[in-house]
């Protein structure tokens, strides 16, 4: 039968242990027996305290017992084969035995209480050190739990500032615009009673171009705040053009000509402005990649018409009628025609790895395609590439100037009546006059009260609505909704600066007309109103 292993090691101590008191016993015996046989005096059994003591402090009571019983079996076997006249149970021998007995008693006691004592000693010791370990880790946690939370208040705090800038940039924007659209207003009126070769409207000139650069830091401001309306305008792509100029003129190198005839009678078209600069400057880059050694990059503008005849021979999609051309060319060492099958595909690239990653003529070709245009390329091996852009003409006023020419007359000859809804004074009054200038028939109101009561009372002879979407008490949405259960058939156009593209597809799912961004000039206020007259009409 095999014995538990930690069973068998106990038994093993034990018996060395015993065997280990009974030698020291033995010890005793000897020195005992010799130091009586030379004086007779039992006064040497206290010899026994020698090892009585440390066996009964080191192994503790019973250890201490064995000893004391082999001393006093030692003691008693000396006295008795001796031949003094001591007694062996003489009542001496007795105390001895008694105080050896208590010694051990007490020893073992000690020993008993300093273990404990010592027990819980180290006991406290380990849940000090517990507690310090602890600590460390409570500290530790806080101090992690203190740089999370200062990490996210940081967080917090930068969201919060970053909203809180967004908004202040947003609201400047919107106090900006408004005050814009009262100075280009008025700009625009003082320019028709100056004669364009007069100083004065040279002067009110770069008043308005100042202002239109402005109104531009304006639209950062509402990108930067989230609030951009990004819709199409009238644009004058001679003008665009001339600014793309001044900007190629300072950016590509002397070695590179940039020239320019811009001839286009009525050059305006349907659009977005930042992308149709992107496309432009899109290919004129292009250009400047293709000439590292110098040449010349040629745009030019015109007017033409394009018939069936011309959609046949190309293989475009496109509706046959007016249209402005850009031509764009350059004198690089040309594109191969097998290329020339691929150029406008996304990701299609000739440049040298990390110099292009093939997306600006197909950005090109989208933003042109967005614009009910086409474009074509024609290149020739070491002569040079042409680009040339169809963008389809939104009107047929001739101008030899940067300046739209006005038509005062509307629809004929009837006079269409606007009602302006707008809670800041200034600018509806400017909107007003603007409006008045252009032959229109002009009603303000200033308030949703006014608004509404007036509107009840002469919304039959009101050919459309201009609502100022920042109105106080109620959404331009909200008050959209209300000429609706008057009129349901209500004609409406949002003004606007911080519409968000939510609210401006909401409101044009109740039926709003369109929008117009502030600040405005009386041209775009007039197409803009005409543009939604027209879509009004075209739904009825």
């Amino acid at each position: 039968m095999i014995k538990n292993p930690l069973l068998l090691s106990l038994n093993t101590n034990k018996i060395l242990r015993s065997a280990f008191i009974f030698t020291l016993s033995l010890i005793y015996l000897v020195v005992y027996t010799l130091s009586f046989s030379l004086t007779h005096l039992t006064i040497f059994a206290a010899l026994s305290f020698i090892f009585l003591i440390p066996v009964t402090w080191i192994w503790g009571f019973k250890s201490g017992v064995l000893l004391l019983l082999f001393n006093v079996i030692w003691t008693t076997l000396v006295l008795s084969l001796s031949e003094s006249e001591i007694l062996v149970f003489s009542i001496n021998a007795v105390i001895g035995v008694l105080l050896q007995t208590i010694i051990v008693i007490l020893i073992a006691f000690i020993r008993s209480f300093h273990k404990k004592i010592k027990k819980e000693v180290e006991e406290r010791k380990k849940a000090e050190d517990r507690l310090i370990e602890y600590q460390n880790k409570l500290e530790q946690t806080i101090k992690e739990r203190t740089e999370a939370l200062e990490n996210a208040y940081i967080g917090i705090y930068h969201n919060e500032k970053m909203q809180a800038v967004g908004q202040l940039a947003g609201g400047i924007a919107h106090d900006f615009n408004n005050k814009m659209t009262v100075i280009l207003g008025y700009c625009d009126l003082l320019m028709k009673k100056f004669d364009p070769h007069s100083q004065s409207y040279k002067y009110l000139e770069q008043i308005r171009v100042s202002g239109l650069q402005s109104s531009e830091l304006t639209r950062q401001l509402l990108a930067f705040a989230r609030k951009g309306v990004y819709q199409f305008s009238n644009v004058n792509i001679d003008m665009l053009i001339s600014e793309i100029i001044a900007l190629l003129n300072r950016s590509f190198p002397q070695s590179i000509i940039v020239r320019h005839s811009l001839n286009s009678t009525t050059p305006f078209v349907w659009g977005g402005t930042p992308q149709l600069q992107n496309a432009i400057l899109n290919i004129a880059l292009n250009a400047k990649d293709a000439m590292p050694s110098g040449g010349t990059f040629s745009i030019e503008t015109s007017n033409v018409t394009i018939d069936d005849t011309f959609k046949v021979t190309t293989g475009q999609k496109f509706e046959p009628g007016e249209y402005v051309r850009i031509s764009l060319t350059d004198t690089g060492p040309g594109i191969d025609p097998e290329i020339q099958k691929n150029i406008f595909e996304p990701f299609f690239t000739t440049k040298k790895d990390g110099k292009g990653i093939g997306m600006g003529l197909a950005a090109v070709y989208g933003i042109v395609e967005s614009h009910k245009g086409f474009i074509t390329v024609s290149s020739i091996l070491n002569e040079g590439t042409t680009f040339i852009v169809y963008l389809p003409v939104t009107q047929n006023e001739s101008t030899k100037s940067q300046r739209p020419v006005y038509a005062e007359t509307l629809n004929g000859n009837d006079r269409n009546h606007v009602f302006v809804i707008d809670d800041k004074v200034d600018k509806a009054e400017t909107i007003k006059t603007m409006l008045k200038n252009s032959g229109y028939i002009v009603t303000t109101a200033f308030s949703v009260e006014d608004a509404l009561h007036i509107y009840s009372d002469k919304y039959r002879t009101m050919d459309i609505v201009l609502i100022d979407m920042s109105m106080s008490i109620l959404s331009a949405r909200e008050f959209f909704l209300k000429l609706k259960v008057i009129n349901p058939s209500v004609t409406a156009l949002l003004v606007s600066d911080n519409a968000n593209s939510e609210q401006v597809e909401l409101s044009l799912k109740d039926g709003v007309a369109g929008f117009i961004q502030k600040p405005f000039e009386r041209y775009n206020l007039h197409i803009s109103i005409q543009r939604a007259l027209g879509l009004n009409l075209t739904g009825k």
